[in-house]
């Protein structure tokens, strides 16, 4: 969890404007999901690690949970 905290839950900041990039997650909403978030991923895994492999596996993944609507 710490690896997704520090990529989407961190303000990153553009130069020379030092615009905000994208609005980060909130990390203590994480926090509380965060049983949810282990079991969901783990329970994708058979379908992201399924051939063809042309995709990043972390892709799919996120593919396929942006895709169901129960999580989204």
């Amino acid at each position: 969890m710490a690896i997704i905290k520090k990529h989407y839950c961190e303000v990153k900041r553009v130069k020379p404007s030092l615009l905000q990039v994208a609005k980060p997650f909130d990390a203590n909403l994480l926090d509380l999901q965060m049983c949810i978030f282990k079991y969901t991923m783990k329970m994708q895994v058979p379908k992201v690690m399924a051939k063809p492999f042309d995709t990043n596996p972390m892709t799919k993944l996120w593919v396929t949970i942006s895709n169901n609507a129960l999580l989204t």
